[in-house]
């Protein structure tokens, strides 16, 4: 595994919560957890950050609705408008499998468009509770899938597919690589995981044994899934061999950073190329920040340098 480190100055003040998650603070942590339940349009709300278009040059986009694994779900395609034939690179936003949506990513697919010269494809699968594990995952299977039968169409090079996301949607495109390779419907070329989530069993990912933690297993995992399931928790798969090479992001302040380096680790040694990137002086979800966050032009150059060979 190789493995960098960028240095970013300190963030100038405390980072700010929520108005909503204030409010848990003081309470009792089984009220706390009714509380959550009642409140999850809530939460939804106070996820995401103002963000900016930087684009260098004009990038398309447009809606459409495709069938997903129970029910369609929409994407949301971006490409330069010169006319050419692309990589495509589908990404899953992040929100803790139950909130997050293509617009808090915008920006961010925006700029990944024009720097890596790709098409993105931005997908809206389904969230929990009320679409609990393999729901989600199978909406983005399915958008990789289509992705695959219409490049024609889509003007893309259907060899050429890469997957990313960040947080929740790191772990599905990890997910993702593992089930390519056993279904063999189509290749992906590449992983671009940032600040991913890779297991849910407490032993391996402290968070999860937080309040907010027991409540995202609780909704997305429901009653019936495993936290080893290799399907939500890719670091325990028993087979890490013969998967797409890794570009993988993790942030000094964040307690996912830990998992994140191990995962590139494990690829590493099941004969992967793996490269991770320390964020110093970072926390999590910064590309919702597109425009404000210094990080995001320079985690764009390494993916860039790390997916042409440089």
């Amino acid at each position: 595994m190789k493995y960098v480190e960028l240095n970013f100055d300190p963030p100038k003040g405390p980072v700010e919560v929520p108005e909503f998650f204030k409010s848990l603070e003081n309470m009792p942590i089984e009220q706390a957890k009714v509380v959550m339940d009642e409140n999850i349009e809530n939460i939804r709300k106070s996820m995401g950050a103002p963000s900016l278009n930087i684009a260098k040059r004009n990038i398309s986009y447009f809606d459409k609705q495709i069938k997903g694994y129970d029910g369609d779900i929409r994407i949301r395609i971006y490409s330069p408008d010169e006319n050419k034939v692309r990589p495509v690179t589908v990404f899953l936003h992040g929100g803790g499998w139950f909130g997050g949506s293509l617009d808090a990513v915008e920006n961010y697919c925006i700029a990944y468009s024009d720097k890596m010269d790709h098409t993105v494809v931005s997908v809206e699968y389904h969230l929990a509770p009320e679409s609990p594990f393999p729901h989600g995952l199978y909406d983005c299977y399915e958008a990789i899938k289509w992705v695959f039968e219409n490049s024609h169409s889509l003007s893309i090079d259907k060899e050429d597919i890469y997957v990313s996301g960040d947080s929740a949607g790191g772990n599905l495109s990890a997910v993702l690589c593992i089930i390519a390779r056993e279904k063999k419907e189509f290749k992906i070329n590449g992983q671009i995981l940032l600040y991913p989530a890779v297991t849910f069993a407490e032993d391996n990912n402290p968070a999860m044994s937080s309040m907010f933690g027991e409540m995202i297993k609780k909704w997305y995992l429901g009653e019936n899934t495993e936290d080893t399931n290799p399907y939500v928790s890719p670091i325990l798969c028993e087979d890490l061999t013969n998967l797409p090479k890794a570009f993988i992001a993790i942030c000094e302040f964040d307690p996912l950073a830990k998992e994140g380096k191990s995962y590139a680790e494990a690829l590493s040694n099941a004969g992967n190329e793996a490269l991770c990137v320390m964020f110093k002086n970072t926390g999590h979800a910064f590309i919702d920040a597109t425009g404000f966050a210094p990080q995001v032009p320079e985690l764009l150059n390494k993916i860039y340098d790390f997916y042409r060979g440089n």
